[in-house]
């Protein structure tokens, strides 16, 4: 007999009772409920060894979950390490400003606040026109727009002017930057200043001209040859 309904027996007819002095049919039903009572532990053994094996499957579930986590935190770390690195190296060698869309700055490196003479106080914020060269062509920023507003990046040569009203000039890369639904969210533009390099092309070209006119000025017949090509150059 069940134990605990052999225990419940006791309690209620005594510890010595003889059940078989009982009816048949009271022992009959004592014989369904003794049979309950076992199909109840047994399943009571099963769920719990049921929610054993499935602890134990969750536990390892759980460690692998953690493992991978662990694994995951190092690439991500190692990526942000990474990252910042890249930054860096880009901050230190470029001229970087981020503009939201309507082409307000957001963002820009120290390279930019030297090179312009603005503190990143005065740019947050401002249209990024506050450094365009009055004297630069319309049609250039036009283009820009026109190329960047399409999801295309736009490259170019464009000549700044600083706080103090000095030009100079950088070799510029513009990006449109893009959500997960491809819609454009804000604008890097990443530039080089070239700024020695472009006022030394115009000094040559300069003293080019002004030989030129020089050279154009002879009263006499100037030209210059060689023995292969024969005449190559001669004045006015």
């Amino acid at each position: 007999m069940n134990r605990l309904l052999n225990r419940q027996i006791k309690n209620i007819f005594g510890k010595n009772y003889d059940i078989t002095q009982l009816d048949n049919r009271v022992q009959q039903l004592l014989c369904l409920i003794d049979d309950a009572y076992n199909d109840y532990d047994k399943e009571k053994r099963l769920l719990k060894h049921t929610i054993e094996i499935n602890s134990e499957e969750l536990i390892e579930v759980y460690k692998t979950i953690e493992k991978y986590n662990l694994s995951l935190k190092d690439q991500v770390d190692e990526q942000s390490i990474l990252l910042r690195q890249y930054k860096d190296a880009i901050d230190k060698t470029m001229v970087v400003s981020k503009t939201d869309i309507t082409g307000r700055i957001t963002y820009v490196n120290r390279a930019f606040c030297k090179l312009s003479g603005y503190t990143e106080d005065e740019l947050l914020g401002k249209p990024h026109n506050i450094v365009r060269h009055p004297d630069e062509p319309f049609g250039i920023y036009k283009n820009m727009w026109d190329t960047i507003s399409s999801k295309q990046n736009w490259h170019g040569e464009l000549r700044n002017r600083a706080k103090d009203g000095s030009s100079y000039y950088v070799d510029t890369h513009i990006f449109p930057l893009l959500n997960k639904n491809n819609h454009i969210i804000e604008y890097m533009a990443i530039r080089s200043n070239i700024t020695k390099r472009v006022i030394a092309e115009k000094k040559l070209q300069k003293e080019y001209r002004y030989n030129q006119m020089l050279f154009d000025d002879q009263e006499n017949v100037v030209f210059t040859a060689n023995i292969h090509k024969g005449i190559l150059k001669a004045n006015k």
